[in-house]
C-alpha cells in the first residue's frame, strides 16, 4: 500500500515537472524577437547560452549563430573530429556556415607532449587538418567566415587558395610558420582588402645577445607579402609579427619605414632584432619611423622589448588605449592609455620603482594594470602602487617576493585601494605560514566594501620534478564573487577553488570545490 502511494506521488511530481517545462517552453516561444535577443546578449557564459538554446527549436535556431560564431579547436584530436563532423553534414542549415571566426591548433604544445608524436607524423596530421579545411571552403560551407587563424608547426601550403576563393567575406588571416621559409606559401600573399594580418614564428632559439643574432640567418618576410599589404590592403587595422618567446631572432623589417595604413589600430611586434639585410647591420630607425607615422591611429600597441636602445620609444601616442610591453618610466608618454600589461618583472628598488610609480600617476585614464614585482629594498611599495592609480578598476598583481604575505596585501588594500577598484587578481609564492585561501577571501570581502570579485593564486616554490614527495605541497587557486546587501556589507561569498596536488612529475590530481559561504 505504501509502495503504491509513493509511486503515485512520483508520477504526480513528474506530471507537474512536465507541465512547468511546457509553460517555460511556451513562454520562450511567445517572446518577441527583439526581447529574446536582448536576453541572449546579456548572458555572459557560453554554457548558459547553450542551455537556453536547448529549451526549444525556436531558441536553437535563433541562437545558432551565437553558438558557432567563434570556433577554437585547441588540440589535434579536436581539430580532426570537429572538422570531419562539419564536413559530413550536408544540409541547408550547415553548422559550418554559422562560423565567423575559426582557430585551428593542430600539434599544440599540450597535445604534442601527451602523444609524443614524431615530426613526420605531426606534419601528416597538419596536412590532414588543412585538407579538411580546404574541402569545407571549396564546398562553400565557410561562406560567412571572416577571420581564420592557423596555429600549427608550419604554415600550410595548399589551403590559402581555397579560403580566398570559397570565403569571400574573409578579412583577417593569421598563421604560424616554422623552419620552412615563407616563400613556400605564395598563395598566402594573394588576398585582397584584408583588415587583419599576422605572422607568428614558432621556432625556438638559444640566442640571447644581439651580437649572436647578427651571425644567424635573417628571417625575411617575402616581398610578395609586403606588396600585398601595401598595395592591396589599404584598410589594414591589425598587423602582428610575433613569435615564441624568447626567440630573439633577427628580422628584416626595413620595409616598415615606408609603410602607412591610415586605419591601423592594433600593432604587435615580438621580441625581434631589427636588421637591414641589404647592409647586414642592426637598425633601430624603422620602428620609430613607423610609430610616428601611425601615432594618431594606434589604439593597441604590443612590444616585447629587448634590452638596450631598441626598447626605447620616444613617440607620443595620444589615442593609445592598451599597451603590452616592458614597464619603465617611459610609459608616461601614453597619456590616455586605459589598460597596461607589463611583460617584465619590476624590481622593487628605491632607485627605479618610485620613477615607475610617478609615471603611472600621470596616466589619469588608467583602468586596468598587470604588473609583476620581485624582491628589492622598497618597503611601502603597495601603498605607492595603489595610491598612484586613482581610477583603477582591475588590478592583476604577480608578487615574486620571498616574504610577501596575504595579510600585508589585505591591509594595504583596505587602507589604500582606489574607490573605483572592483576586481583584482593576486598571485604569490607559497609559504608554509600562509592561511587558507577561503579565510583570506572572507577577510577581503568584509574589509573591502568596493570589491565585487577577485582571484587568488598560490604558486609552488619549486618545480614538481624538484620537490621530494614527502615535502610536496599543493598549488591552489580560487575565484570569488561577493554578494552584498543594499549597503556595502558583504552577505555571501561564492567560492570556486581548486587544489592541484603534484604527486609525481607526471602524476597530478585536481581537487575542486564550490560552495556559498555566509558572511553575515
Amino acid at each position: 500500500m505504501g509502495f503504491n502511494r509513493m509511486a503515485s506521488r512520483l508520477s504526480l511530481e513528474r506530471t507537474h515537472r512536465k507541465a512547468e517545462m511546457r509553460n517555460t517552453k511556451s513562454a520562450l516561444e511567445g517572446l518577441p524577437l527583439d526581447i529574446f535577443h536582448d536576453i541572449a546578449q546579456n548572458i555572459p557564459d557560453a554554457n548558459d547560452i547553450l542551455s537556453l538554446s536547448l529549451t526549444c527549436r525556436r531558441s536553437y535556431m535563433l541562437l545558432l549563430p551565437d553558438l558557432y560564431e567563434c570556433v577554437d579547436l585547441k588540440s589535434t584530436q579536436h581539430c580532426v573530429e570537429v572538422l570531419s563532423q562539419l564536413l559530413g553534414v550536408r544540409s541547408e542549415l550547415s553548422l559550418a556556415r554559422q562560423i565567423r571566426k575559426l582557430v585551428v591548433r593542430p600539434n599544440s604544445e599540450v597535445a604534442a607532449v601527451r602523444s609524443q608524436t614524431p615530426d613526420a607524423d605531426a606534419m601528416r596530421i597538419e596536412w590532414h587538418v588543412a585538407a579538411l579545411i580546404k574541402a569545407l571552403a571549396q564546398r562553400g560551407d565557410l561562406f560567412n567566415l571572416r577571420e581564420f587563424c592557423w596555429d600549427g608547426l608550419e604554415a600550410p601550403r595548399f589551403v590559402w587558395t581555397a579560403l580566398r576563393e570559397g570565403c569571400p567575406k574573409l578579412r583577417t588571416v593569421m598563421t604560424t610558420f616554422g623552419v620552412h621559409p615563407l616563400d613556400r606559401c605564395d598563395s598566402l600573399f594573394e588576398f585582397d582588402n584584408l583588415v587583419g594580418f599576422g605572422l607568428f614564428d614558432r621556432k625556438s632559439s638559444d640566442a640571447h645577445l644581439v651580437t649572436v643574432v647578427v651571425d644567424r640567418v635573417v628571417n625575411t618576410i617575402p616581398d610578395k607579402c609586403w606588396d600585398m599589404l601595401f598595395r592591396r590592403c589599404p584598410n589594414l587595422r591589425t598587423f602582428i609579427i610575433d613569435g615564441k618567446h624568447p626567440p630573439c631572432y633577427a628580422f628584416d623589417l626595413a620595409p616598415l619605414v615606408d609603410a602607412h595604413w591610415p586605419s591601423l589600430r592594433h600593432f604587435t611586434l615580438g621580441k625581434f632584432v631589427c636588421l637591414n639585410k641589404s647592409s647586414n647591420s642592426l637598425t633601430q630607425d624603422c620602428i620609430p619611423a613607423f610609430m610616428t607615422r601611425h601615432a594618431h591611429t594606434l589604439e593597441t600597441y604590443t612590444r616585447h622589448h629587448l634590452t638596450g636602445p631598441f626598447g626605447v620609444l620616444s613617440t607620443q601616442l595620444p589615442n593609445l588605449r592598451t599597451f603590452v610591453g616592458a614597464l619603465n618610466a617611459h610609459i608616461f608618454r601614453f597619456r590616455n592609455v586605459r589598460a597596461i600589461e607589463g611583460t617584465n618583472c619590476v624590481p622593487l628598488r628605491q632607485a627605479d620603482f618610485p620613477l615607475l610609480v610617478h609615471a603611472l600617476s600621470s596616466l589619469t585614464s588608467l583602468e586596468r594594470l598587470y604588473i609583476a614585482v620581485s624582491d628589492g629594498d622598497t618597503d611601502d611599495w603597495l601603498r605607492q602602487l595603489l595610491s598612484s592609480c586613482s581610477k583603477l578598476k582591475h588590478l592583476d598583481l604577480d608578487v615574486r617576493c620571498k616574504r610577501f604575505t596575504f595579510r600585508e596585501f589585505t591591509d594595504a588594500l583596505e587602507s589604500w585601494s582606489p574607490p573605483s577598484l572592483r576586481f583584482f587578481s593576486l598571485a604569490k609564492t607559497h609559504q608554509f605560514t600562509d592561511e587558507p585561501l577561503t579565510g583570506v577571501a572572507a577577510r577581503v570581502a568584509v574589509q573591502c566594501p568596493v570589491i565585487n570579485g577577485f582571484r587568488l593564486t598560490v604558486r609552488a616554490r619549486k618545480q614538481p620534478r624538484e620537490v621530494h614527495r614527502k615535502t610536496m605541497h599543493a598549488l591552489q587557486e580560487g575565484t570569488y564573487t561577493v554578494e552584498r546587501d543594499g549597503q556595502p556589507n558583504a552577505v555571501f561569498l561564492n567560492v570556486d577553488e581548486v587544489r592541484h596536488w603534484r604527486l609525481h612529475e607526471r602524476i597530478a590530481m585536481d581537487v575542486p570545490r564550490k560552495f556559498k559561504l555566509k558572511l553575515a
